[in-house]
């Protein structure tokens, strides 16, 4: 069901914070039979009855009925005429002209009576009814009555005592019970008082005082007006008033018992503070407002004293006598006063007092000029100073009141540091040269000078009586238009319907399709065991029930009380303050050019007065929240207007709606309802969108333009959408935030949508670009939305790499194959980040880290089909979690990818060293070499032409393996033999960088049976082969004769195979161990057999050149009696000349080396007999067998016999040594056959 809406007509808007709203118009002043000329001169409220007083001296009592709250259509009470009454009062002589009529209602509930002034004469009655009391009593004479005690509540059910002002006198006068006078004050004229406690401010017709009313003391303070004649020397001085009667029981006087403070004299100072202060007044036209922090602080009159300038209120004719108002000196200086001349008579001006008490301490007075110059309201506390600041007034008020209640019912009680004190006062300004009444409306409790101005409705104000009162009680207003505003609607949206969370998106690809379904399989499994039973459906009248509840709820944000009342003429407002919601909705109405258009600056500088204002109340903060949302909307569809007109939209526009539209916080869905391209992201649960009605009515209406606009956005416009939504990404999880999941997923998708716009659009290289890609990434790989409409609108776009990554945040890695596989496959990826053959190798750098070894095996087979390089990669990496046995493998590979069976091979053999594998891997060679040449001449002749070519080339060459590496065909099969004569040779040349392995074991025989057929075209591999089998003289005479490759040859007889050949270029700097060379004497046998075939060359030239190259450089393997019969004889011995000299040189060598290993042995063998001489001295002689044999039996005998035995015992041990170390042999390092003796 839609609930009816349509366009609300506003009133004038009112900006300012307080509205006229009217009571009761046409009120029936007059009846038959009486005079037309009848106006209203004051009202009361008070307990829902309504006392109207007329100029006709009639009082007209109403009754206040409540609106109907079954009726959504009625919110004003209903007001009945209960009673007119004709007070009777009988003066005791006619009432000047300002005295007719009812002037005073004073209510007071406590006592149950109304005191009525009317005609000059007080009469009293009882509540409510207003029958008379206290039987005929009435006071004549009477001037005012009031100054009821503000600290205490009227409503109290106590006595309260009044001020009765008469010509002469004050009467303090209790009413209760009955009527009893307290005392009288003899201070005449009052006008105007306010009283708390025992202290009064009174005022006369001059001016004002401080009226102690139990002490009777009194206070003059300044006058009304400053042009009056002023006693300066009596201002603020205390004095006694003469009175009579008993005293009245109240609490202490400040006057009697006010301490003085230090150095204060009582009285004086405070004279000269006031005194100055009123000389001043008159000099000055506009007082500014206190700049203080400190607003209870005291600032001295002086401080305010401003020259005269000219005021915004004053009319024509007072403008043209400014200048001489200006001149006058009000005040002469003590030298004047003492000329004879009197001074210049000074223009009386009455002005009207007024007095109001905004706190228990303080009191607020009005002084001036003039009625049609400006005013002055000045705070006076209980001791009679100045405090606070000053108010200006730009004309004199006429009436005034202070509202400082919390008028919002919404909030309930709330304390009174909520409260907002204002003041009213009627006063008047020309506009457009028309003189017009209105209320000037200002904060009297905070420093801010700021003024609001609210003209009063009717076109004969200015000339017509206005009375302004504070009533006793509240009376109620609804403004049904806040709740209008802040109440939630649904949206209505034009078109087709927002997409909806469950709804199954269409996919056109099969292949993403199967995807879909089994994450949803997957989400439902997942979701059904942790989520209870289903949502209910919802019942058929559930929106009308909710705009019931919507619509209750925010009725009550616009109820407001108000105690100010105006009345003027026939008619009564009252003074209410204007909600918060409506001020700044009549701001932003206001920012509207004539023509239409939206005055951006002005809404910016809206937010701006608005974006550090703390919220209250409930109130406002959803009039606060609403007005933030509703500006940033206005801006954004202010975006939208200029685009379609094709206006530029500056960059600073942009940048001030994305801030309000982040700050103001207003759902993102409403937004992208606005962007044709965004509009089908937002979901919606099955209550739809709900948003204030006022943000729906502008909604509603930029829908409705932007679907009949084809017009494409900017893209400064989607970058600004692009920031605001990644914005609100940072918000995701907020428990403030409405169908938070709902939104969460909508800004998700979105984004997303938005990047792949801006990317395709953006032109490749820009600035931006980089940073759009690199988000658009950052998204896919964090994505937290609706997975599957993350996959259409990456398929929309035809984004497949960025799908891929989509697929690998979710571990779905046989859809990452798959989408890379498409890519491989020539499929379109507008992004071009990935290219086939990059896709390709992603693929096998991938399933090495997969643990599924079905989808490993389908993966790989079908890259080996297409890369075999790379699947083998896959297939042989260690650190892939999938191992396949090469049991297992080949036959795969021979089944489904035979290409790659070769390369597989490879690997086994050369970099495993897995001979086992080398009989099939030379088989696959032989098969595709022999294929080729059985069948194709060309490939015979190209063999056969490969070594015309390198015999034909001339000294030095490099050997026939390096010359076909370089040199060889594109054709398959030339790098099939290439392979095949590297593993033929040992496997030593897989790859450039391998190292020398052990020789492969392969079947010999079964190879050269094979070869047999073509072995005049593979000379290379039937050399490798005779190397293999032992057959070196045949395989040297194949290198020298069937090749011409001498190189190769000299090489074979120096590493025993031609194994090391092609390796030695490349790893000449590597030095080869001495046992992985062949026996000397195989190397002498060898380079005999090729110094015979180097003797057989056709050609003389290079059978000369070779050969005595040959012995020149390897003289050393050469026997020369050998050489010397094997050469031919007509050779010269210049021929020879290298290898002879060599020879020589040699033996030479030989012999001089042994001729020093043989000094070097003698120097050795004295160096030992010289150790060994030292070794015996130190030993010294011995005697061994005579002393046993017992001879010397004569001393002297002995002796002789003794030294003849020691020299020869020296002797032979001297013989003994010689003999030993003359037999030692000594060999020569490096040379085991020389034996030095």
């Amino acid at each position: 069901m839609e609930s009816p809406r349509k366009r609300r007509r506003l009133n004038p808007a009112e900006t300012g914070p307080y509205v006229l709203k009217p009571v009761i118009e046409n009120v029936p002043l007059t009846t038959e039979g009486q005079a037309e000329n009848v106006h209203i001169t004051c009202v009361e409220f008070w307990n829902n009855n309504l006392y109207i007083g007329t100029s006709a001296s009639e009082l007209l009592h109403y009754v206040c009925l409540p609106p109907d709250t079954d009726d959504d259509d009625t919110t004003e009470p209903t007001y009945i005429l209960a009673s007119r009454l004709q007070p009777s009062t009988q003066p005791n002589k006619p009432p000047p002209e300002e005295s007719k009529g009812v002037q005073q209602i004073l209510l007071l509930p406590g006592s149950g009576k109304a005191c009525l002034l009317c005609d000059g004469v007080v009469t009293f009655y009882s509540l409510p009814e207003l029958s008379p009391a206290f039987g005929t009593k009435a006071v004549q004479g009477c001037k005012w009555i009031g100054a009821v005690d503000e600290d205490l509540d009227l409503n109290a059910d106590v006595d309260h005592v009044i001020l009765v002002a008469v010509a002469s006198r004050i009467l303090l006068v209790r009413i209760g019970e009955e009527l009893r006078r307290v005392r009288q004050i003899d201070v005449p004229g009052i006008r105007q008082a306010a009283r708390r406690d025992t202290i009064a401010c009174v005022a006369d017709q001059n001016s004002y005082a401080l009226l102690e009313v139990e002490q009777q003391q009194k206070i003059p303070l300044f006058p009304i007006s400053s042009l009056g004649e002023t006693d300066n020397s009596r201002i603020g001085k205390v004095e006694d008033v003469p009175t009579e009667s008993s005293p009245l029981p109240s609490r202490s006087s400040s006057l009697a018992h006010r301490a003085p403070k230090p150095n204060e004299t009582r009285g004086h100072d405070r004279s000269a503070s006031l005194g100055n202060f009123v000389s001043s007044i008159g000099r000055r036209q506009n007082s500014p407002r206190p700049v203080s922090q400190d607003m209870a602080g005291m600032r001295t009159p002086d401080s305010n004293i401003d020259a005269r300038s000219p005021s915004k209120g004053l009319s024509p004719e007072r403008r043209d006598s400014q200048s001489t108002i200006q001149d006058r000196d009000v005040s002469p200086s003590p030298a004047q006063k003492q000329k004879p001349l009197p001074p210049p008579p000074k223009p009386q001006a009455i002005l009207k007092p007024h007095v109001l008490s905004p706190t228990p301490t303080e009191f607020l007075l009005t002084t001036g000029t003039r009625e049609d110059e400006s005013g002055v309201g000045m705070f006076v506390n209980v001791d009679g100073d100045v405090v606070r600041g000053t108010l200006n007034f730009e004309r004199y008020p006429e009436a005034m009141v202070l509202d400082d209640s919390n008028s919002d019912l919404s909030v309930g009680t709330s304390s009174s540091a909520d409260t907002e004190g204002y003041v009213l006062a009627v006063s008047s300004r020309y506009e457009d040269n028309t003189l017009m009444k209105g209320l000037e409306i200002q904060r009297w409790d905070t420093h801010a000078d700021e003024k609001s101005w609210l003209p009063i409705p009717y076109s004969e104000s200015a000339k017509a009586s206005i009375s302004l009162r504070r009533t006793l009680s509240p009376s109620d207003h609804v403004f049904s238009t806040v709740g209008g505003l802040l109440r939630l609607v649904r949206l209505r949206e034009p078109g087709a319907s927002p997409r909806e969370p469950d709804a199954q998106e269409e996919v056109s690809d099969p292949r993403t399709k199967v995807s879909l379904e089994r994450v949803e399989k997957e989400k439902d499994l997942f979701e059904g065991q942790i989520s209870s039973t289903p949502q209910d459906a919802l019942p058929s009248d559930w929106e009308s029930k909710r705009n019931i509840e919507e619509a209750a709820f925010a009725r009550r944000f616009g109820n407001f009380q108000s105690r100010a009342m105006l009345s003027l003429k026939d008619v009564v407002w009252r003074v209410v303050k204007n909600p918060l919601a409506l001020q700044l909705e009549a701001s932003l109405e206001g920012s509207f050019n004539p023509s239409g258009d939206l005055d951006v600056s002005r809404v910016i500088s809206l937010l701006g007065s608005i974006r550090d204002r703390e919220a209250k109340t409930e109130s406002e903060f959803l009039s606060l929240e609403y007005v933030r949302r509703k500006a940033s909307l206005l801006m954004f569809q202010s975006i939208l207007q200029r685009t379609k007109q094709d206006q530029i939209v500056d960059d600073d526009q942009l940048r001030a709606t994305e801030l309000a539209l982040v700050e103001g916080g207003l759902d993102p869905r409403v937004i992208l309802l606005l962007i044709p391209l965004l509009s089908g992201e937002v979901l919606q649960g099955p209550q739809g969108l709900w948003i204030n009605q006022g943000l729906a009515e502008v909604a509603e209406s930029s829908q409705s333009s932007t679907a009949n606009s084809n017009r494409e956005l900017s893209i400064g416009l989607y970058m600004m959408i692009r920031r605001y939504l990644t914005a609100w990404q940072g918000k995701e999880g907020f428990g403030s935030i409405t169908d938070v999941e709902l939104v969460s997923e909508t800004v998700d998708a979105a984004l997303l949508h938005v990047l792949l716009h801006i990317d395709a659009t953006l032109p490749d290289g820009s600035p931006a670009s980089s940073s759009v890609r690199t988000k658009l990434n950052n998204i896919v790989d964090n994505w937290k939305g609706s997975f599957p409409r993350a996959v259409t609108l990456l398929e929309d776009h035809k984004r497949l790499f960025a799908l891929s990554r989509l697929y690998q945040s979710r571990k779905l890695a046989k859809d990452v194959l798959g989408t890379w596989k498409r890519i491989c496959m020539g499929e379109q990826d507008l992004g071009g980040e990935l290219s086939p053959s990059v896709a390709e190798e992603r693929i096998r750098s991938y399933i090495t880290r997969i643990n599924d070894k079905p989808l490993f095996e389908d993966y790989a087979l079908w890259l080996a089909n297409r890369n075999p390089s790379l699947a083998i990669q896959a297939l042989t990496d260690d650190s892939s979690k999938i191992k396949i046995t090469p049991s297992e493998l080949i036959p795969l590979l021979k089944s489904h990818a035979p290409k790659s069976v070769q390369q597989y091979l490879e690997y086994l053999v050369f970099s495993k060293s897995l001979s086992q594998y080398a009989d099939d891997l030379v088989s696959y060679y032989l098969d595709t070499v022999l294929s080729i040449l059985e069948s194709s001449e060309e490939a015979r002749s190209s063999l056969a032409q490969s070594y015309s070519t390198y015999r034909a080339l001339r000294p030095p060459k490099p050997t026939y393996v390096n010359f076909i590496t370089e040199n060889a065909p594109s054709e398959s099969w030339w790098q099939s033999r290439l392979r095949l004569l590297q593993l033929l040779g040992g496997g030593n040349f897989a790859s450039s960088s391998s190292q020398p392995q052990g020789d492969l074991q392969y079947s010999i025989p079964s190879v050269l049976a094979r070869l047999a057929p073509f072995s005049q075209y593979l000379v290379s591999e039937s050399i490798i082969l005779d190397a293999r089998q032992g057959r070196h003289e045949e395989a040297l005479r194949l290198l020298t004769h069937g090749l011409g490759d001498y190189d190769t040859a000299i090489r074979y007889c120096y590493f025993g195979s031609p194994s090391s050949s092609s390796s030695s270029s490349s790893s000449s700097s590597t030095p080869i161990p001495r046992s992985h060379l062949p026996p000397f004497p195989q190397q002498k046998a060898l380079f005999s057999h090729l110094l015979s075939f180097f003797l057989e060359i056709e050609d003389p030239d290079s059978r000369l050149e070779r050969t005595s190259d040959l012995l020149a450089k390897f003289s050393r393997w050469f026997d020369p009696l050998d050489v010397l019969d094997q050469i031919p004889e007509h050779w010269s011995i210049e021929l020879l000349e290298g290898f002879l000299t060599r020879l020589l040189r040699r033996l030479e060598a030989e012999r001089v080396e042994s001729g020093v290993v043989k000094g070097l042995a003698a120097s050795l063998n004295l160096k030992v007999r010289v150790e060994w001489i030292e070794r015996g001295e130190k030993v010294g002689p011995s005697r061994m067998g005579r002393d046993r044999d017992g001879g010397g039996d004569d001393e002297g005998g002995d002796g002789g016999g003794d030294g003849a035995s020691e020299e020869e015992s020296k002797e032979e041990e001297s013989e003994e040594e010689e003999e030993e170390f003359g037999e030692m042999q000594i060999p020569i390092r490096g040379r085991e056959d020389i034996v030095v003796s």
